[in-house]
Parts: structure tokens; sequence; C-alpha cells
């Protein structure tokens, strides 16, 4: 998946939730996402290219477990501080996040 939007609007995420009930993201193979975004937030619901995203708001949280997460790229080369991010969790006041392989996250050098 590549996103092409250079604003700091734009986000790339391979799987989202946002949901109000518990969360059960497993089993995923989450590869190959690309944004040149210009966003520069750092929170976990915001940062700009994600693999997988959970910004639900269930008291229980979530369980993110036994996905795989491969090559996640942030391809801004202008002279903001893009972020690569596996999995944003924010929100939860638990869960879990268990069993999962991450492989090749990249920034641009600027």
């Amino acid at each position: 998946m590549n996103q092409n939007g250079t604003t700091s609007g734009a986000v790339c995420r391979g799987i989202i939730y946002a949901g109000t009930g518990f969360a059960t993201i497993s089993n995923n193979i989450v590869r190959d996402i690309s944004g040149a975004t210009a966003n520069t937030t750092l929170a976990g619901g915001a940062t700009a290219v994600q693999g997988i995203c959970y910004t639900g708001t269930s008291p229980a949280g979530a369980t993110v477990s036994n996905n795989e997460i491969y090559t996640i790229r942030a391809t801004n080369a202008n002279a903001v501080a893009t972020t690569a991010l596996a999995i944003g969790y924010s929100n939860p006041s638990s869960g879990r996040i268990l069993r999962t392989e991450f492989m090749i996250f990249e920034m641009p050098l600027l």
C-alpha cells in the first residue's frame, strides 16, 4: 500500500481499529506500507505510517497477537521527521501485544 499525500493530515494504516468493544487483532500479515505524509506526530494513534493502529475505547483494551509486520516506510524526504511504526496502541486502560514479528522500518535521512 502506498500513500502519496504529503500534507501533515495524511496518514497510512495497514489495519485500524477505533471501536468501543474489546478488539482481537490476530494472525495477520501486514507488509509493504509506505507513506509520504508530513505528519510528525509520535503519539500512538496519530503516527504517520503504521502497520496496525489501535485507538479503541474499550476499558479492556485489545489483544494484538500473532501478527507479522514487514517493511513499513515513511518516505517524505522533506525537512520533516515523519515516523514509521509497527503497532500504534493508544486510549486503552489495559490490553496485550503478544508474539508479533517485526521486520524493516525505514525513515528518510534528512
